[in-house]
């Protein structure tokens, strides 16, 4: 027997999906039951990710000099403990800063950002944390 699965069906199982769709068969009846095999809950099993955006004050380049080495101390040490995947400045000229972090909480990143010695002189005087969902790309 022939399955079908109407076009309405299939679309909207595939906009709330996050994973692959499977289209089975309804019990007693010649359609088909769309089936979204991924969920939110779901998708939470791959690694988790967050971004930290620093702006930076202006002139950031003339008045980092003498905390920039405990700076970027703190986020090696992020990087060692496989918590950031990368970061670097932003802007041409400089205007602030982008951190990729993994497999971490809110709170953790809250820390490292109290703990940062460009925040706590007024270098930073304003950040944001973000979840980041990988959409295209290896996680």
């Amino acid at each position: 027997m022939a399955l079908r699965c109407s076009t309405r069906a299939f679309a909207s199982a595939t906009r709330s999906c996050l994973g692959p769709v499977a289209v089975r068969p309804a019990p007693y009846s010649r359609h088909a039951r769309v089936a979204c095999m991924a969920s939110a809950a779901g998708a939470a099993a791959g690694p988790k990710y967050f971004i930290l955006n620093y702006t930076y004050v202006p002139d950031i380049l003339e008045k980092r000099g003498p905390y920039r080495e405990a700076h970027l101390a703190g986020a090696n040490k992020q990087l060692k403990a496989g918590q950031l995947v990368m970061a670097g400045a932003a802007g041409d000229p400089v205007e602030g800063a982008v951190f990729i972090f993994k497999n971490t909480s809110k709170d953790a990143i809250e820390a490292f950002v109290q703990a940062d010695p460009y925040v706590q002189n007024g270098l930073v005087p304003d950040y944001s944390i973000k979840p980041y969902t990988v959409v295209v790309g290896s996680p």
